[in-house]
């Protein structure tokens, strides 16, 4: 059960990725989310969404085939909250 103000980001799939890989999301109420795919060292590669979701679960896809080969992290910012979780690219 989520509990009031939570996100909750669950583990990229799949991961390791080769072409894309996919996040799921779930939130308690509707929020402002930023989605960001970074390197190791914090640098943003690619926006992956920015704007409102409604309550629930959402799943957001990403496209890592001209990314080269290594470790990533996916930093999910809604409601002064951040959630980060690792994703492998594979080619």
């Amino acid at each position: 059960m989520l509990q009031p103000n939570s996100m909750v980001l669950f583990p990229a799939y799949p991961n390791p990725a080769f072409r894309t890989t996919s996040l799921d999301l779930s939130l308690h109420r509707e929020k402002f989310v930023e989605i960001t795919l970074v390197d190791r060292l914090g640098r943003i590669l690619r926006k992956v969404h920015h704007g409102s979701l409604a309550p629930g679960r959402h799943t957001v896809h990403i496209n890592v085939q001209n990314l080269p080969a290594g470790l990533y992290f996916c930093v999910a910012r809604a409601g002064g909250r951040i959630s980060t979780v690792p994703v492998s690219v594979l080619h």
